[in-house]
């Protein structure tokens, strides 16, 4: 049986609860650590799961869609949909690999609406470093 903390105002419940293998889950609105959780942390792997008991990342969501914020600067990840949707409202995104090369990214710094694929900085609306693969949709398929 878990251990519990619980919290409550009158009506509203809150529980922090430290499950047999170790987990510790956050749950609102149950008695004694049943119902589902809002929140694990892993205790061998140190993840965290939102909407999820068993997150297999440092931090995992289960839903619909996740934002970061810092001020004005938003980046919404979405996967609600046939989609999936990396969005943002500052006016640059970058996709870069780890490495030195193979990057691609989308309106650098110099503010132009230029595309690169495989450079940092792109001179043309859109340049490509590295062989060019291009198909034609006749339509006739």
């Amino acid at each position: 049986m878990p251990s519990a903390l619980n919290l409550n105002n009158g009506g509203e419940r809150f529980n922090i609860c430290l499950e047999p293998n170790g987990n510790l889950n956050f749950k609102a609105n149950d008695d004694n650590c049943g119902g589902s959780s809002k929140v694990t942390i892993n205790d061998d792997s140190g993840n965290i799961g939102i909407g999820t008991t068993n997150p297999t990342q440092r931090l995992h969501v289960l839903g619909i869609r996740v934002r970061l914020q810092n001020g004005g600067k938003i980046l919404d990840l979405r996967a609600d949909g046939s989609e999936i949707d990396i969005q943002t409202e500052t006016d640059s995104l970058f996709i870069k690999a780890s490495g030195t090369g193979n990057h691609v990214v989308f309106n650098p710094f110099s503010g132009n609406g230029n595309v690169g694929i495989g450079l940092t900085i792109s001179q043309a609306p859109l340049q490509v470093r590295g062989r060019l693969g291009l198909d034609i949709d006749t339509g006739s398929e």
